[in-house]
């Protein structure tokens, strides 16, 4: 008679579990030590280690149920593949068909906003649900590049770019490619951006309008920007110069669609360069974030700076990197870049665990949590790389950002002198509330001081504090989370909120501040008024103004 093989515990079946987690991440080449990680949990059901403390025998159950679903691949919550939302969109491929959409809206009363990569929220981006608004996306001369000319003696090209080209490759677009990418076109030219943000799907016109950044102050969008066109709220053309109309252009780059539809960017660009960094996973107290003078100096002694803490309890490290410009010779070989979550198996393992982590933070097993998260995310990675500008800096391109880890944003912007009392708050708030750390990470980097009024970096140089917010999340709620950051940030005097991300409700207060409305984003930005003013100018009838851009900055009186 056979010998009967005794069920595996709960603890054990949990072991061999985490220890498939573990190899997923070792196929991708994490290198995750899982055997002394694996020990935490103990061989013997009655002495599991300090790791299983607290956690009940119901939760573990259900814990060991779901893990081997996502596991085992049998998980349909997250899609294949996104889309954006391209319902009902107009598409215009030349001036003259913007001209003309704008003035059918002036004849019926209709709001003409613009879609690009829709990488900003969409009450930032459409009229909502109701009112009677054009969705208009552009396409063919309006995503084309003119090479307009070479600087031979600062190397340097200049090139008048359709609003309409996404800087790099937008996976949720068809029509976005590699061929007609901005990056793209200009690396095969021998030439190249000085920034990008941390992906790079948007269209140029988005990027600009918003005031998207990356993560440096010795580099910024306004550096490359000559001049824009654009299509006003009388359906007239107007074209603004940096030199020849330097109010005028420093008003309407940064407008988030609200002074017309940009049409054309004319910017300049210099030679091609490799970006030579770092990248490596260090506990926080050894990490440039550990204080504010760690971080200045990191800031000011690379060209490129972005972290993600991972605050959790139990975990609280840190993901580094920092990169600098050097020349593509011979001396500097190519190292690519790999991103962590660079495979489809790894993206979908991290989902795995934002799902655990979330769902043991509530549970109050925040050491089992951990345990799961340094798996994906050990401690001591490091790799070193030398890469081309188009892939290094905006690395997240390399994730499955659009379907597997989409995350929502709120983005908040505060003067760079201010680091450590930004990072003491950070600090209390995640000692005083577990659930503020998440189940994911905080970026925090920095950016450069810009001309643009209503940039969030008008006047200075600045640090943003980015709370990550997993998009297909089963446990909390988006703004419940983002709440517990604006509380403790906004009251900072310096504070600006990022124009495409998530913003709190109209009326709401923080410190002293004034309510969120016309007189907060007033008191935010010295020069909102003359904004206001030359906005009216170029769209008396207010065409391109929701509701959510009325409520937030106050066109009524116009």
């Amino acid at each position: 008679m056979a010998e009967t093989v005794p069920p595996l515990t709960q603890v054990e079946q949990l072991s061999a579990l985490l220890q498939k987690v573990a190899l997923t991440a070792e196929s991708a080449n994490q290198k995750v030590n899982w055997e002394s990680i694996l020990k935490l949990l103990g061989t013997d059901e009655h002495s599991p280690g300090d790791v299983l403390n607290g956690v009940g025998e119901d939760t573990l159950k259900e814990l060991l149920e779901f893990l081997d679903i996502w596991i085992s691949g049998r998980n349909t919550m997250i899609p294949t593949k996104w889309e954006a939302d391209y319902t009902d969109l107009v598409y215009c491929s030349t001036v003259e068909e913007v001209q003309a959409k704008v003035k059918e809206c002036l004849s019926n009363g209709s709001i003409l906003r613009i879609a690009g990569a829709q990488h900003s929220t969409p009450e930032a981006v459409f009229a909502p649900e109701g009112e009677k608004a054009i969705r208009v996306k552009l396409e063919g001369d309006l995503r084309a590049i003119e090479w307009l000319g070479k600087d031979p003696v600062n190397d340097t090209i200049t090139l008048r770019v359709g609003a309409g080209c996404n800087l790099g490759i937008d996976p949720s677009d068809p029509n976005s490619n590699a061929s007609n990418s901005l990056t793209r076109q200009l690396d095969a030219r021998g030439y190249a951006l000085p920034i990008l943000g941390g992906m790079s799907h948007q269209t140029i016109g988005g990027y600009m309008s918003t005031s998207t950044a990356g993560g440096s102050i010795d580099f910024g969008c306004a550096d490359s920007i000559l001049a824009i066109e654009l299509v006003d709220g009388q359906g007239q053309v107007r074209k603004l110069d940096k030199v020849a109309n330097p109010d005028e252009f420093n008003a309407a780059v940064v407008s988030m669609g609200l002074f017309g539809v940009f049409t054309h960017i004319t910017i300049t660009a210099g030679k091609k360069y490799l970006v030579k960094g770092k990248e490596e996973t260090v506990l926080r107290p050894n990490s440039i974030i550990t204080s504010g003078t760690a971080f200045l100096d990191a800031v000011h002694q690379n060209h490129y700076v972005h972290n993600v803490w991972f605050a959790a309890e139990f975990v609280n490290s840190v993901l580094q990197w920092t990169g600098n410009q050097v020349a593509e010779d011979p001396g500097n070989p190519v190292v690519p870049y790999v991103h962590p979550l660079e495979s489809r198996n790894m993206n979908y393992a991290a989902a795995t665990t934002f799902l655990a982590t979330a769902w043991l933070t509530y549970d109050n097993a925040p050491q089992l949590a951990a345990l799961i998260f340094n798996i994906i995310q050990p401690v001591g990675s490091v790799q070193n790389f030398c890469d081309h500008w188009y892939r290094a800096l905006p690395n997240d391109d390399l994730a499955l950002i659009d379907v597997v880890i989409r995350v929502q944003f709120t983005e908040i912007w505060i003067d760079l002198e201010d680091a450590q009392k930004v990072f003491d708050t950070l600090t209390t708030l995640f000692k005083n509330d577990l659930f503020a750390a998440g189940n994911f990470g905080v970026e925090i980097y920095p950016g450069k001081k810009s001309p643009f009024w209503m940039s969030m970096s008008y006047g200075r140089d600045v640090i943003r504090i980015d709370p990550y917010w997993w998009e297909y999340n089963v446990i909390g709620d988006l703004d419940e989370y983002f709440e517990k950051f604006w509380k403790v940030l906004l009251p900072f005097e310096s504070a600006r909120l990022h124009w495409g991300k998530h913003w709190p409700a109209v009326g709401k207060t923080y410190g002293s501040r004034k309510a969120i409305g016309p007189g907060f984003v007033e008191e935010s930005y010295p020069k909102f008024g003359e904004w206001k003013a030359l906005r009216a100018q170029f769209d008396p009838k207010n065409v391109f103004v929701t509701k959510y851009w009325n409520d937030l900055l106050g066109f009524e009186a116009e």
